[in-house]
C-alpha cells in the first residue's frame, strides 16, 4: 500500500474517533434516536431532481470527458513506454494486473473510514439541529450582512434580471457541487494518490472545522428563516419591507419550491449555514482539481464558482457564510498538507 494512502487512513480514523466523541456528547441533549435529515440524504435528492434537466446532462458529459481524458493519457503513458520492450510483456501485464489490483484494495481500505465519517457526520447534523433550534440568531447574520453589502442579497440579487441561462447554470453548479467532488476524487486517484490523499483529508478536516461553528452559530437558511418562516417567527421590520419586493425569477422558484419538498416532514430544520459547507468544499474541489489536473480544473472552475455564487444568490445562505466557508477550505487545505509533510519528514 503506497504510505500516503495509509496515512490518509490513519488520519481518517482519527477524525471518525473525534466525530464519534462529538457524536456521544452531543447525544446528552436530545433523543437517543436522532431525525434523519443528513446532508448526503440532502445533496442526492438535490442530485437526482436535476439531472433531468438538460443541462445536466451536458454537464455529465463534460465530466465523462474529463474522466476520459485522465483515462487516454495513462493509456498513452503506458503505451510509449512499452514501445520496444516486447520482451518482458507478460511481466508488466502481470505487475499492472498487481498494481491495479492493490490500488483496488487500497481503495476500499479507504472507503471504510469515509464512510464511517460519512456515517457519524449525518448522525451530528440532525443532532446540531435539534439543539439549534431554540437558540437561532439568523436575524443577526441577516444584519451582518447588511452592514456589508448594504442589502439583503438574497432578496436584492432577485431583483436583477440575469440572463435565464446564467441562472439556470448557477442553480445547476449549485446543486450538483456533490457529482464535482466525486469528479475531483476520481481524477486525483487516477493522477497522483497523494493528491487524492490530501483531498480525502481536508474533506473531513473541514468537517471537524464546521461542527463547533455551527453549534456556536445556529443560523437557518434565508429561504427557510425568511421567505418561508417555517417556524413562524417575527420578522424585523427592514426584512419584511424587502421581502415585500421579492420575486424572484421562474428558475428560482422551482428551485425553492423544490428545496421546500425535499425538507417535508423534517421536525427540525437544518441549521449549518454559518459557515458554507458548499462554499469549503467547492473551494477544496477546485484546488486539488488543479493540482491533480491543470485542464481539469480550469474545466470545473466556471462551474464551482457559479455552485458558491449559488450560495447567497439562491436564498440557501447568508452572504457572510461563502467567504467564512473558503477560508474554512483554505484552511483544512493547509492542515492537510500539514499532516502530509510532517509525514514526509517523519519518514
Amino acid at each position: 500500500m503506497e504510505e500516503h494512502i495509509r496515512k490518509a487512513i490513519q488520519i481518517l480514523y482519527s477524525y471518525a474517533f473525534l466525530l464519534g466523541l462529538a457524536l456521544i456528547g452531543l447525544s446528552f441533549f436530545r433523543d437517543p434516536s436522532p431525525q434523519q435529515e443528513s446532508y448526503l440524504t440532502f445533496y442526492t435528492d438535490s442530485i437526482l431532481s436535476e439531472s433531468g434537466n438538460w443541462l445536466g446532462y451536458i454537464l455529465s458529459l463534460v465530466l465523462a470527458a474529463g474522466l476520459l481524458y485522465s483515462l487516454i493519457g495513462r493509456i498513452k503513458g503506458a503505451v510509449k513506454g512499452d514501445r520496444g520492450l516486447q520482451a518482458d510483456s507478460t511481466e508488466r501485464v502481470n505487475s499492472k494486473y498487481s498494481r491495479l489490483r492493490q490500488g483496488l484494495i487500497n481503495l476500499v481500505k479507504l472507503v471504510i473510514p469515509v464512510s464511517l465519517n460519512l456515517i457519524l457526520f449525518s448522525y451530528i447534523v440532525g443532532h446540531i439541529n435539534f439543539i439549534n433550534r431554540n437558540r437561532l440568531i439568523d436575524t443577526t447574520l441577516a444584519s451582518v450582512d447588511h452592514w456589508l453589502t448594504g442589502a439583503y442579497l438574497f432578496v436584492s440579487l432577485q431583483n436583477l434580471k440575469l440572463p435565464l441561462w446564467f441562472v439556470k447554470g448557477v442553480i445547476l453548479s449549485f446543486a450538483n457541487l456533490p457529482l464535482f467532488m466525486v469528479f475531483c476524487a476520481a481524477v486525483a486517484y487516477l493522477k497522483d494518490k497523494l493528491v487524492f490523499s490530501k483531498y480525502a483529508v481536508a474533506f473531513f478536516t473541514s468537517i471537524v472545522l464546521m461542527v463547533p461553528i455551527w453549534l456556536s452559530v445556529p443560523v437557518m437558511s434565508p429561504q427557510d428563516r425568511f421567505i418561508d418562516n417555517v417556524y413562524n417567527l417575527a420578522d424585523p421590520p427592514r426584512i419584511s419591507s424587502a421581502l415585500n419586493h421579492y420575486e424572484p425569477m421562474h428558475p428560482v422558484k422551482s428551485f425553492l419550491k423544490q428545496m421546500r419538498l425535499s425538507k417535508v416532514g423534517l421536525v427540525d430544520m437544518p441549521t449549518t449555514t454559518f459557515p458554507s459547507s458548499h462554499a469549503a468544499w467547492a473551494t477544496l474541489v477546485l484546488i486539488y482539481l488543479f493540482e491533480a489536473s491543470s485542464i481539469a480544473g480550469i474545466l470545473m472552475a466556471p462551474f464551482l464558482i457559479l455552485s458558491t455564487f449559488g450560495t447567497f444568490y439562491l436564498a440557501q445562505h447568508y452572504f457572510v457564510d461563502a467567504p467564512t466557508g473558503i477560508i474554512i477550505g483554505l484552511l483544512s487545505v493547509l492542515i492537510s498538507s500539514g499532516f502530509f509533510r510532517k509525514w514526509e519528514a517523519d519518514r
